[in-house]
């Protein structure tokens, strides 16, 4: 790895020396960020890169690849069942509650459960009165519908059949509608996790640079990038361009197998395709929450990591 490549995430100067993969190409690892990465001049063509992701089986009726981007899926909907019981308290003295507010492209909403057992919701800052909330689950961890918990608002609350899910999911049972605005970001050819959110209620948007080319002209308050962060060229820009997408306060969930013993690089089978280009850690995305504003709500070590980025002050 040649002195004068500065890594592409952090833009660092100072690389290991050469690591050296499964397929035999020459990387470095970044002393200030812990990117594993390879020299620019081995990065393949687009042409290469497509031939080679036309092979893959990534479609709707594949159960193996479903089964796959669940371990993505899962681990978001399990946060957006349960943020309600990890918010701050608010409220007065007399009657805590806790409360969290996300945005959506429709407005803000806000769940907020207090100390009478009742609980408020909060369109745009304005109370609906309790009087006029029917078939509110008590127990906000309730499993209601669809695996998810669910909160009926009648029609006197002027929200129609719609259910406000944890304070995050505005649907119509009529529409489909969605609070939750998703991107999912190198989608590829066949967009199996636009599908699966759909199913979950949740409205998705796809971009691929390859196969939906169309850069996006709003932003979302949930991005999902399956197994595709080790693909980028340039994961800074890439990167910086993805938070500029995301909306304050949202949820960005990356797929993507984490090195963690660089003693076994050259027999780790991910380095194996030619189109793996940069390999991250724990660390790594630390650095990446650190420079763009994140926190983390949720990492296996392992291929799945969810990142919040903060609210705007």
């Amino acid at each position: 790895m040649p002195t004068h490549c500065p890594c592409p995430l952090c833009n660092f100067e100072k690389n290991t020396a050469d690591l050296v993969s499964q397929d035999d190409r020459i990387f470095g690892k970044c002393v200030q960020c812990s990117l594993i990465y390879c020299n620019p001049s081995a990065h393949p063509t687009i042409t290469l890169e497509q031939e080679r992701y036309d092979t893959h089986l990534n479609t709707p009726e594949n159960p193996g690849y479903r089964s796959f981007l669940s371990r993505a899926v899962d681990p978001v909907l399990e946060i957006l069942r349960t943020n309600v019981d990890s918010a701050k308290p608010s409220g007065d003295a007399k009657h805590p509650s806790t409360s969290l507010r996300f945005p959506f492209p429709d407005g803000d909403f806000e769940v907020v459960k207090n100390s009478r057992g009742t609980e408020d919701i909060v369109p745009d800052g304005n109370t609906i009165d309790n009087s006029r909330v029917d078939g509110i689950e008590e127990n906000f961890n309730e499993i209601t519908r669809d695996g998810i918990p669910n909160f009926a608002i009648d029609d006197k609350a002027k929200t129609g059949d719609h259910h406000l899910r944890m304070g995050f999911n505005m649907r119509s049972e009529n529409t489909g509608r969605s609070g939750l605005h998703a991107l999912d970001f190198g989608c590829g050819p066949g967009p199996v996790l636009s599908l699966i959110l759909r199913e979950n209620g949740i409205r998705c948007v796809n971009y691929d640079p390859i196969y939906y080319p169309d850069w996006p002209e709003t932003t979302f308050n949930l991005i999902f990038s399956t197994e595709t962060f080790e693909h980028f060229h340039q994961p800074g820009e890439t990167i910086s361009q993805i938070n500029d997408l995301l909306q304050p306060g949202g949820i960005l969930c990356v797929m993507t197998e984490q090195w963690t013993d660089i003693s076994r690089f050259s027999s780790w089978s991910y380095t194996r395709d030619d189109t793996h280009v940069c390999f991250y850690h724990t660390d790594t995305f630390q650095w990446i929450c650190e420079k763009f504003g994140y926190e983390i709500l949720y990492n296996d070590r392992k291929r799945v990591i969810i990142l919040q980025k903060r609210p705007t002050s």
